[in-house]
C-alpha cells in the first residue's frame, strides 16, 4: 500500500514539474519575443512536437531541459522554479486581468461643426479660408 502511495505521489510531483517547465518556457519565449518554432529548431524537433510538449502532452527530458535553457539563456533549474507561476495563479480571478497595462484614454465630446480651430499646413496656408 505504501509503495503505491509513494509511486502516485512521485507521479503527481513529476506531472507538476512538467507543468512548471512548460509554463516557464512559454512565459520566457513570450517575454523574449521568441517563437515556439525557433525553440523547436534549436531542440531538433518539429514545431508540432514543441506544441505538444508545451501543452504538457509530452515529457521534457533532461537534454530537452538543457537545450531549452541554453536557448533561453537561463540556468536549467530556473525552468523548474514555480515561484512566478504560483504567484500569478494565486492572483488569477475570472473577473480580472493580470498585468493589464493598457493605457486608459479619456474621450472628450467633439465640438459641433463650425467651431474647429484654425489649422495651418506645412506651408503656412490656413485651412479655414
Amino acid at each position: 500500500m505504501a509503495a503505491s502511495q509513494i509511486s502516485s505521489s512521485a507521479a503527481d510531483k513529476a506531472e507538476y514539474v512538467e507543468k512548471v517547465i512548460s509554463w516557464n518556457v512559454k512565459m520566457l519565449l513570450a517575454s523574449k519575443g521568441l517563437s515556439q518554432n525557433s525553440l523547436a529548431k534549436a531542440m531538433g524537433i518539429r514545431g508540432s512536437s514543441m506544441s505538444v510538449k508545451l501543452k504538457g502532452s509530452s515529457v521534457w527530458s533532461v537534454p530537452d531541459l538543457i537545450v531549452a535553457a541554453d536557448f533561453l539563456k537561463i540556468r536549467p533549474e530556473a525552468l523548474m522554479d514555480d515561484d512566478l507561476m504560483r504567484q500569478i495563479e494565486s492572483l488569477e480571478d475570472k473577473n480580472t486581468v493580470v498585468a493589464d497595462v493598457r493605457p486608459r484614454y479619456f474621450v472628450l465630446p467633439v465640438p459641433p461643426v463650425g467651431l474647429e480651430p484654425t489649422t495651418h499646413d506645412l506651408k503656412g496656408r490656413c485651412s479655414n479660408h
